[in-house]
């Protein structure tokens, strides 16, 4: 790969050279009696700099007072690496109309158990991309909790954290006396080390796989299909595009599945209005209603039932009769596969 370097200058009020290391550390100031006046760096530079290093690069910085300062880092870059999934494999644009999913993480919800910040940032990121919900807790104690709260696709559990392991917090889920919801759910450990020993402790632990970091998205891809995808398996795919619904609404999950559930619970009442219209004769008022489906759909990531509802919104505004049978089981069916996709999502 190459050596890629990224600038971005500033004008502020400089750093003076004795100054510069300091200010890669959390909460450092360039001048501490300057607090209120030109304030400090906070953990945003410390971020950047176990980002950077972890990524096997260097950071830092150039000119002086008051000229502003320059920051740069040097990241190892490398041609675009295979596709983890088959939808990250076609990005050509003109075809964005078209739903091409495959099956995939989406419509799972994981529990992250990891108390380092970075890590918390880069798993949420990564699971966020794959089209899955994620919560974040910071210790076994609290994993314990929000297992006991909720249930879970799938949890990824740091092994070394404060307050109680990730060890001892896979004991306690599969203990069949604690108040773990799903005493069966897949866990994966995350942990710094690939030695074979550290592994056998995490299966000895209940632990079902195992991740070591940094994690890499493909590898993170892949877990979840081995671990966690096959209990949505009998959705069809393709049936929900929940990755395009939730960046239609702004990466909202909570009003996600708030719009998940009202489109679930009013799916039925509108088929049977648009099969009602079409039985009595109102091809008219049969296409309005499935105009009507085909946008909401939409929104919610059913392409295959929009296009459906399109079809049938056709047939029915030009009073062709001879398909309109065919193409109200089609939408009946794909209906059904909806709201299963849904009831999972909802569910996990």
């Amino acid at each position: 790969g190459d050596l890629v370097r990224f600038e971005v200058t500033d004008t502020g009020i400089g750093v003076p050279s004795d100054k510069r290391d300091a200010i890669f550390k959390a909460f450092s100031q360039v001048d501490g009696s300057s607090t209120r006046r030109h304030g400090g760096t906070g953990l945003g530079l410390a971020i950047c700099r176990q980002l950077v290093e972890a990524m096997g690069g260097r950071i830092g910085l150039e000119d002086a007072r008051p000229c502003g300062s320059t920051f740069w880092f040097t990241a190892p870059l490398a041609g675009p690496a295979p596709a983890a999934e088959g939808r990250d494999a076609l990005p050509a644009p003109q075809e964005d109309g078209v739903a091409w999913r495959v099956a995939g993480p989406e419509g799972l919800r994981v529990l992250v158990a990891e108390d380092n910040t970075v890590n918390q940032a880069v798993v949420r990121g990564f699971l966020q991309q794959m089209g899955a919900a994620v919560d974040i807790v910071a210790n076994g104690v609290e994993a314990v909790e929000a297992l006991s709260a909720a249930r879970y696709s799938l949890v990824l559990m740091d092994v070394q954290m404060p307050v109680m392991d990730g060890l001892q917090a896979a004991a306690v889920v599969r203990d069949p006396q604690s108040g773990v919801l799903d005493h069966d759910v897949p866990i994966v450990a995350l942990t710094a080390h690939a030695f074979s020993q550290d592994r056998r402790r995490c299966l000895g632990a209940g632990m079902n796989d195992h991740l070591t970091k940094p994690v890499q998205r493909d590898q993170l891809a892949a877990v979840l299909r081995r671990v966690a995808v096959p209990a949505v398996s009998a959705v069809p795919a393709g049936t929900l595009d929940l990755a395009g619904a939730l960046d239609r609404l702004d990466r909202d999950q909570a009003l996600l599945d708030e719009v998940l559930r009202e489109f679930a619970a009013s799916l039925p009442a509108t088929l049977e209005a648009i099969e009602a219209s079409l039985a009595g004769g109102d091809g008219g008022a049969a296409a309005r209603t499935a105009h009507s489906l085909k946008g909401a759909a939409r929104q919610v990531g059913a392409d295959r039932l929009a296009e459906a509802a399109a079809a049938l919104e056709h047939a029915a505004g030009e009073g062709s009769t001879a398909d309109l049978a065919a193409l109200l089981d089609e939408l009946g069916a794909l209906g059904r596969d909806v709201r299963q996709a849904i009831d999972v999502r909802l569910e996990a």
